[in-house]
Order: structure tokens, then C-alpha cells, then sequence
């Protein structure tokens, strides 16, 4: 049995559409995110001094790890990518939108796109590109095997990744990771009636049909090309999973670096053993980019600081 860890789940949506702040996510309403001054710099991320450490700041305190620019004697900033790696994740898509997507995390392989599936523009700051399921067909979708190790019982996991919600959404799966009745899936819903909410669900279910998860409701729709960062914590525990009532926080969503306050529900199952593909996008006709997948739980302030990377409100510095 590996060492317990947890998988931690991000997601982004497309490149020039509006970040949705989680205090505005019932009407919609948000704005990106500002990078801050640097520490010696001015308000725009003023620049470090030519005598800077890596990163530009200088040795009196001009840092940029607050937003300033690299100074003209230090060394070229690192990107989001490097950054996410640093976390060591097991599975890591950037997204590109190629045939086959190599795993820069711990597991290595690939994953193989199916049916229609191509490149699309970044959702995330510096990523080089995102991924476009272009139908919704449930056989367009990117496929990668050998991730089996990291799910099952009370074994932690994070999910992470970029989303842009389509024109014509539709209740999709994100990730799935299934085999016959037992599955694991982070699924964005369609509202069920036209004065209704969209939602993110986060579950769990198994072959006797018993399920557990995290649903959170909020207009996805309004405005239209909205941009999330979606991440999904599973951290059950033998002893401490259930407060006695089926409601605990053994499963957690975040949505653009907030933790969701809810509770999961449902029966007391843990996770259960699945065995298959592990599938992203299926059916989904939107852009998907930056998969992470941990074998433990991120941190509150891990999915926060993820969140501000992506949305390039601070740089990666080492």
C-alpha cells in the first residue's frame, strides 16, 4: 500500500473570459485577479534592481515574490508548470490538445485523446494551451491508464484542474475514473429547470450503489464563457469519516482557490477500488487545462496559492 497521500483536482475555463470570485458566484459577476507590487517595486510590480537574487528582487528587500518583475540580473521567472511539479503530483496533463499527452508526474505514460479533441487557448497564466473536446459525445475524451494505484478505501487523493464552460453546457463528467457500478467523478450539471442553478458535484459511488459526495449550486451560464479553477479533496478517515449523521467534511470542493463550505452527504461508503481508464472530458464540449492529480490532500493554502498562479496574480518563485 503506497504511503497515504492526497489527489487534489484544479480546474480552469478559457483564455480571455471572466474569473468568477467565489463571493459573486450567485450572480455571475467577478473580475480577474491583480497581481500585487513587489516588495521594492512599484504598484504595477515594479521591477527588482540589477544586483537582484533569482528572481530580480534586490538584496535590501526589493523581492518579487509579491508581483514584481525579474530584475535585469536575475534569472527568468518559473512557470505555473513548474511550480505544480514542485507539488509532485502523480499525474500532470498540461492540456495541449495533442493526440498524446505525456504524464510529467510521478506515475509517467501518457494519455491518448478519442473521437474529437484538439488544441484550444490557455485558461491558465503561461500555460502554452488548453484542450477542446469539440462534441458532446460521451466517446470524445482523453484517456489515461494506470492511475488504479491512487484510488480506493481510506487512501487521501486531490483532483485539480482549468475549465471553461461551453455555450450549450450539458451535465458532463470532467474526470471519471469507472469500472462497471464503481466510480469516482467531478462532473459540471446543467440546471434542471430554466430559472434554476448549474452546479459542480464531486462522488463517489459503488457497485451496491450506495453514494456519497459535495454539490455545490451557482449560475454558470450568466455571463457565458466563465472560467473556473476546480479542485476535489477526498480525505476520509476509518475512524472519523462520518459525524454520526452522514454529514462530514471527508470530501471537500474548491472553486477558484475557496473552499465550498458544505458537507458531504450521502451513505457511508469510503472510496471504493476501481480498476480501468481513467477518462477527462467525456462528452464535455469545453476546454479543459492543467490536470493535477495527488496521491494526498492538498492544503487550503496549496489550492489558494494554485489558484493565484494560474490567474498570474503572484509569479512561481523558488
Amino acid at each position: 500500500m503506497p504511503p497515504r497521500r492526497a489527489l487534489v483536482f484544479v480546474l480552469l475555463a478559457t483564455s480571455g473570459c471572466t474569473l468568477i470570485s467565489l463571493d459573486s458566484l450567485q450572480d455571475g459577476s467577478g473580475a480577474t485577479s491583480a497581481g500585487g507590487a513587489g516588495s521594492g517595486g512599484s504598484a504595477d510590480g515594479g521591477a527588482g534592481n540589477q544586483a537582484g537574487g533569482p528572481l530580480g528582487g534586490s538584496s535590501e528587500g526589493g523581492s518579487t515574490s509579491q508581483g514584481g518583475n525579474p530584475g535585469v540580473g536575475g534569472g527568468p521567472p518559473l512557470s505555473y508548470e513548474d511550480c505544480i511539479l514542485a507539488d509532485d503530483p502523480a499525474i500532470y496533463l498540461k492540456m495541449t490538445g495533442d493526440a498524446a499527452e505525456p504524464n510529467l508526474g510521478s506515475l509517467g505514460g501518457q494519455a491518448t485523446s478519442v473521437g474529437v479533441f484538439g488544441p484550444a487557448a490557455p485558461l491558465v497564466d503561461g500555460s502554452d494551451g488548453g484542450a477542446t473536446f469539440g462534441t458532446a459525445a460521451a466517446s470524445d475524451y482523453a484517456g489515461y491508464p494506470g492511475a488504479s494505484a491512487l484510488f480506493g478505501g481510506f487512501e487521501p487523493f486531490t483532483i485539480e484542474l482549468w475549465m471553461s464552460v461551453p455555450t450549450l453546457l450539458d451535465t458532463r463528467d470532467l474526470f471519471r475514473f469507472a469500472n462497471a457500478a464503481d466510480r469516482l467523478t467531478l462532473e459540471v450539471v446543467e440546471r434542471q429547470v430554466a430559472d434554476g442553478d448549474d452546479a459542480f458535484r464531486f462522488r463517489i459511488r459503488n457497485s451496491a450503489a450506495a453514494e456519497r459526495g459535495v454539490t455545490f449550486f451557482l449560475n454558470l451560464q450568466d455571463p457565458a464563457g466563465q472560467v473556473h479553477h476546480v479542485v476535489g479533496v477526498y480525505r476520509q478517515t476509518a475512524g472519523t469519516m462520518f459525524d454520526g449523521s452522514g454529514n462530514a467534511d471527508d470530501m471537500v470542493l474548491y472553486l477558484d482557490g475557496a473552499p465550498i463550505p458544505l458537507d458531504a452527504t450521502g451513505d457511508e461508503i469510503p472510496m471504493p477500488t476501481v480498476t480501468g481508464t481513467l477518462q477527462l472530458g467525456a462528452g464535455f464540449a469545453g476546454v479543459i487545462d492543467e490536470l493535477a492529480v495527488y496521491d494526498r490532500e492538498l492544503s487550503a493554502a496549496d489550492v489558494e496559492r494554485h489558484y493565484e498562479l494560474g490567474t498570474g496574480a503572484i509569479p512561481c518563485v523558488p
